[in-house]
């Protein structure tokens, strides 16, 4: 959920800044961050993603990365497996970007399990 509004075009730049050097750590290039970057901007028609925005990220067993926006499918990239990980890497990683995020999911986990 997008806690501010940011544009489109500026999300999709911040994400790519910081899978690039996932990917790489992974031996992977940055070729699956062009489709990838076309969804967003499809599905958002390139406009400002306001805040309460939902932008959602499954990373599926069949290797199919899936985007959606406020619920509505934005695409599926198949052979995402490096694009799912290096996103879970991004949020819930020993650097994550949103280290409160970690957190939470952390705490949410220790009192499920």
């Amino acid at each position: 959920k997008m806690a501010r509004d940011v544009g489109s075009e500026q999300l999709v730049q911040a994400l790519e800044d910081a899978l690039v050097p996932r990917l790489k750590q992974r031996g992977q290039g940055p070729e699956i961050l062009g489709p990838f970057r076309n969804l967003i901007l499809a599905a958002s028609g390139g406009l400002k993603l306001v805040t309460g925005t939902v932008l959602e990220f499954r990373w599926e067993p069949t290797d199919v990365f899936k985007v959606s926006i406020n619920g509505k499918s934005a695409g599926d990239l198949p052979n995402g497996g490096h694009l799912g990980w290096a996103i879970l890497d991004t949020y819930l990683g020993k650097s994550s970007l949103v280290p409160e995020m970690r957190k939470n999911v952390e705490k949410g986990y220790a009192e499920w399990h």
